[in-house]
């Protein structure tokens, strides 16, 4: 709990709490492959990372064992096996949340401008004008994440706290 100085405190609940000796492929296995068997089902879903300065996000995320490329990997093997693999259309969007603003990735013009975070009239919730960037193999959105976030994030001279959503139709 925390009041945050408003005088009312707040609870945070969690699904899941990993310990400082798990390892990526223990989080891939327990978030990672849940999330990706999701998309293929047809939902939107969204792999986030939040901690503090230092705490490891970015090793989770970026590492060449890191959530993005086992989970991308996963997406894209699991495509290439389905009949009717060229049915799937996967869309990308990376975004970084740092001081409570919403910054697109993947878009380097609009990197230094904060998106707002909205609400549909069903309860959902998204990130208005962020970029969606369509890849057809895992070379492909990899390409795309570095070299556009390494862009967008010189620009902006900041370092990379990242959640990314990933999107298959």
């Amino acid at each position: 709990s925390d009041d945050r100085g408003r005088g009312r405190a707040t609870t945070f609940g969690f699904d899941r709490v990993f310990t400082p000796a798990a390892t990526n492929a223990n989080i891939f296995e327990e978030v990672g492959r849940p999330l990706v068997t999701s998309v293929l089902c047809g939902y939107n879903s969204t792999l986030m990372a939040y901690g503090q300065t230092g705490s490891g996000k970015t090793h989770s995320l970026s590492s060449g064992d890191g959530l993005i490329n086992q989970m991308l990997g996963h997406l894209y093997r699991s495509i290439d096996m389905e009949e009717g693999s060229e049915l799937y259309r996967v869309s990308s969007s990376y975004a970084q949340v740092y001081n409570e603003k919403s910054y697109d990735l993947l878009h380097p013009s609009s990197s230094e401008k904060a998106l707002p975070l909205r609400e549909t009239k069903e309860g959902g919730v998204y990130l208005e004008g962020v970029s969606e960037h369509r890849a057809t193999s895992l070379p492909e959105v990899l390409d795309l994440v570095r070299v556009r976030v390494a862009l967008g994030l010189e620009r902006a001279g900041r370092r990379a706290r990242v959640p990314c959503a990933r999107r298959a139709r």
